[in-house]
């Protein structure tokens, strides 16, 4: 029997937390040498779900920038379909107040 912090709710309490959103987003991986364009479709308290592009990779951790909230989330991969990802929030910061760890992600933020 697994763990009960383990065990995800059911299918529909998790669709109950989500809200379903379409703003603009960025992602940005391996340091800030690669991002590209992607739109936020739903989002809740631990996490997103994006739709982007064909032809762009994922690797297994990413940064989400919500453009419309200036913030940015440390992501893991929950899942792949197609062209859309579920994502799973580590961390999130604003991009007024990223820590010098993140300072590469400091040029993806709205202009000044």
């Amino acid at each position: 029997m697994a763990h009960p912090l383990t065990e995800l709710p059911p299918l529909a309490e998790r669709r109950k937390a989500r809200k379903r959103v379409l703003l603009s987003g960025l992602v940005v991986h391996s340091q800030g040498r690669y991002s590209f364009a992607c739109t936020i479709r739903d989002t809740s308290i631990k996490g997103a779900r994006i739709a982007f592009a064909a032809g762009n990779a994922l690797p297994g951790e990413i940064y989400l920038i919500d453009r419309r909230n200036n913030t940015v989330h440390r992501c893991e991969i929950a899942w792949m379909r197609d062209n859309e990802a579920g994502l799973e929030f580590r961390a999130s910061d604003s991009m007024a107040a990223l820590p010098d760890s993140l300072a590469f992600l400091r040029r993806f933020g709205a202009p000044h």
